[in-house]
């Protein structure tokens, strides 16, 4: 089933772009983001889901940096790695922190709060990117 109008990161929402970067947090805020969700934990509740992707790693992928970030709380998420093994989506929050260079400790933020500045760094980083004829073309 395809649900890239709801969880994907190429928009065409206007307002979810700034400078012509996607901007998660924004796509994150869209009803149709949140119906696509929707759609996903109802259909875990009756399926195994896969989620698909074409990146390696899945800290490179907008479903994990985006989708699972809104999905973890709900749902038991493993990434399925190049070699066929499985990663559980904490283990890849651990390696999401240390390569954002997220302390795992922090006097004034609590855990939760660390994993949330990993995904907010990680995000534009990864992000899709209007090029200047895609921007020419919104714009007409």
């Amino acid at each position: 089933m395809f649900l890239g109008d709801e969880l994907g990161a190429r928009r065409v929402e206007r307002e979810t772009y700034v400078e012509g970067v996607a901007r998660y947090e924004r796509i994150a805020k869209l009803s149709s983001f949140q119906n696509g969700l929707e759609r996903v934990r109802k259909g875990a509740g009756k399926f195994r889901l896969a989620l698909m992707c074409a990146e390696k790693d899945c800290l490179e992928c907008h479903r994990t940096i985006l989708v699972c970030r809104h999905l973890r709380r709900d749902l038991n998420i493993a990434h399925i790695g190049e070699d066929g093994s499985l990663e559980p989506h904490r283990a890849a929050e651990a390696r999401l922190m240390k390569e954002e260079k997220i302390p795992l400790g922090d006097l004034f933020m609590s855990e939760a709060d660390l994993i949330e500045r990993a995904y907010d760094q990680r995000g534009p980083k990864i992000a899709f990117r209007e090029n200047e004829e895609e921007k020419r073309n919104a714009q007409q």
